[in-house]
């Protein structure tokens, strides 16, 4: 408190932000209620609860802290202080500026310092990791001594000192010969670096030329594999209505515990345990598709409302299945993977070792284990079949924005779009073939493009007329036929051995009707939901703001609005939010939770909007049809997008781009 008013400041790692809430002044003898919540963003808002000013409610206040971390990362050992603060305390940040996380899939690569030493050389850094057996750093010397030291005490806690064979005595490393954190082909590493130095040469590696798997910070790690037997044992629940547990699993066995049950057999059974009775028991069938196939799926266990609970795996529909009362379920210990030797002798339980990897677990952060054996934290090796690796000496370049296909049968990446349109290579020549219901029509452009450079491709298609255009020189039109032809056109069904990259997809429509439904959650006051626009006017937005609920249109002739005002302070209940948004040419129609709210334009031979940009989820780039900067936090789940009764299931894990998301999670 300054002056009466209410100060918030934070610092999420990347400096302090501040901000005065500027309408009450609380020194008043009234009781007040302060909410603040930050993340890069800080928002705060005051409640008088006495006085003249009780009850009306407030707008809150925002503003924002330098960019670049927006997670407040705090564990059991920080303190909380509530009226002040003791003189010995010397709150600061844990991890400094230089702190970089590695995902178990990336490495970095930096120059030599300029002031290098060939006979003395000195390499330091601090890690953090759960990694049993990995590649910390790598450069190509002919000797090498090791000194591992405690760089905040300077005691030596270990010394390992290895001679080459041979009469050379330094380290020639040449200017062009790089150096190699978090590994190069095999044994990656996955965990946590700061403070590297090599040669009193301070190195960020993000600043890094070529880098790939690796983030600014150090976050909690959501991911767990097991090799071979093993387990992760967590800290205890209890289960009760409204808890819902889920998680993320990939595995190539059949049969495994993962979590209150497992695999068994190709079936995934999730069995409740109860003090009295026999377990109750939630099966799904291996017919209704395999489980153990490498891929990732998806698995949600929530306690419902009186007698039951219910298990959904990817996006099924929900199994059910009683339980004997709706009292919670404590359970004293979780274990992820397997159980301990301890746990199946007392216990009578046979241990059934699970295989794979689990990840994205919502209920306890997989960084603070109780105990584990056997399990690899913060690393998911890839499941399919190994290739064969390049040699050591010449890593990989990296091309972010690019996909390699043709090392594996059958490689591809497939996309889900309202046009069937397939993009072929057949003697070297770009081809493109499509179907709108009457037949095939395929073309190809008379260039050859299989000399391993870039070229640019691009696909329009206007009502029967399509266009293929190679690096914007040829070309090839095409109509397809009106009538259904005798003969068919030819499909190439093999994959392309090469890369692509800078793909884009067609954009989107709204036209003249769309309905739009989902399901969310919040903790926020203010967020997208989802926008659409083209580069003028035409646009449409579904959003958050100030705790309403906005669905906004624009055919170009001005913004139409259908709000919702939820019936309790804001949508920020912990509960789930059913939405259906319609646009029906000038009208609108927005239904949450039951209620219904509408809005119609005056202006009603403005009836399309004509809109030609990507459909964003939970945040957007652009402004129009939208009131809102803040992107969305929380859950979403169940989107459909219908249109000229053709509904589409949005599958978050496809979409073409993903920022800041957990799918399936």
């Amino acid at each position: 408190m300054r002056n009466g008013k209410v100060n918030f400041l934070w610092d999420v790692g990347s400096g302090v932000g501040r901000l005065e809430y500027p309408v009450h002044t609380i020194h008043d003898g009234n009781w007040h209620r302060i909410e603040a919540s930050n993340g890069l963003n800080g928002t705060i808002s005051v409640y008088p609860l006495e006085g003249p000013m009780a009850g009306m409610m407030p707008t809150p206040a925002s503003a924002n802290s330098p960019a670049a971390f927006t997670i407040l990362d705090v564990d059991q050992n920080a303190y909380l202080f509530v009226g002040g603060i003791f003189n010995t305390a010397k709150p600061q940040r844990t991890d400094s500026e230089g702190t970089v996380q590695l995902d178990g899939e990336g490495y970095a690569s930096v120059g030599r310092p300029t002031r290098w030493n060939p006979n003395v050389s000195t390499i330091t850094f601090k890690f953090r990791t759960f990694t049993s057996d990995a590649l910390l750093m790598y450069m190509a010397t002919e000797d090498m001594v090791v000194t591992i030291v405690d760089i905040d005490s300077g005691i030596a806690e270990d010394k390992i000192v290895a001679t080459s064979q041979g009469s050379a005595t330094g380290l020639n490393l040449r200017e062009s010969q790089k150096i190699y954190f978090g590994g190069v082909i095999l044994k990656r590493y996955a965990g946590c670096l700061r403070d590297i130095e090599v040669s009193r040469t301070p190195y960020n590696l993000l600043s890094s030329s070529d880098y790939t798997g690796i983030t600014k910070g150090c976050n909690n790690l959501h991911t767990v594999s097991f090799s071979k037997p093993g387990f992760m044992e967590l800290g205890g629940l209890s289960l009760a209505v409204g808890t819902e547990i889920s998680l993320s699993f990939s595995t190539l066995q059949d049969t495994g515990t993962i979590l209150l049950g497992g695999l068994n057999s190709g079936s995934l059974e999730v069995l409740v345990f109860t003090r009295s009775h026999s377990p109750h028991r939630v099966t799904r069938r291996p017919d209704q598709g395999v489980l153990n196939d490498g891929r990732e799926h998806s698995l949600r266990i929530e306690r419902l409302p009186g007698r039951s609970f219910a298990v959904q795996v990817d996006e099924e529909a929900k199994l059910e299945a009683a339980l004997p009362n709706d009292q919670p379920i404590s359970l004293q210990r979780l274990f992820l993977g397997g159980i301990p030797a301890e746990v199946e002798q007392t216990s009578n339980r046979a241990n059934v070792p699970f295989q794979g990897c689990i990840w994205n677990l919502m209920v306890n952060a997989f960084s603070q284990p109780v105990s584990f054996e056997n399990a690899e934290i913060g690393r998911c090796p890839n499941l399919v079949p190994p290739q064969p690796h390049l040699p050591e000496e010449k890593p990989p370049k990296v091309i972010e924005t690019a996909f390699q296909f043709g090392l594996t049968r059958n490689s591809h990446m497939s996309f889900s779009f309202d046009d069937a349109k397939v993009r072929e290579i057949k003697d070297g020549q770009v081809c493109l073939g499509y179907d709108l219901g009457r037949g095939n029509i395929s073309g190809c452009v008379p260039f050859s493009i299989n000399d391993g450079s870039w070229h640019k491709i691009r696909v329009s298609r206007n009502k029967q007329r399509g266009v293929l255009t190679v690096d914007g020189l040829y070309s090839k039109q095409m109509t397809s036929p009106n009538k259904v032809p005798l003969g068919s056109s030819y499909w190439i069904l093999y994959s392309i051995n090469g890369c692509i990259r800078n793909l884009k997809m067609a954009s989107y429509r709204v036209g003249l009707d769309v309905s739009i439904a989902l399901e969310f959650r919040t903790t926020r006051t203010n967020g997208v939901l989802l926008a659409v626009s083209d580069q003028d006017k035409d646009g449409l937005g579904l959003e958050i703001v100030q705790g309403k609920l906005l669905f906004h249109v624009d055919n170009g002739a001005g913004r139409i609005t259908a709000e919702h005002a939820p019936e309790g302070a804001d949508f920020c209940d912990g509960r789930w939010h059913a939405v259906t948004a319609t646009k029906l040419r000038h009208k609108l129609e927005l239904e949450v939770d039951g209620r219904k709210s509408r809005a119609e334009s005056p202006n009603a031979r403005s009836s399309t909007c004509d809109t030609n940009n990507p459909v964003y989820v939970g945040g957007y780039p652009h402004q129009a049809a939208l009131t809102t900067k803040r992107s969305f936090r929380g859950c979403m789940r169940s989107l459909k997008i219908t249109k000229a009764s053709k509904t589409m299931d949005v599958q978050f894990n496809k979409a073409p781009e993903i920022r800041g998301v957990q799918p399936l999670s």
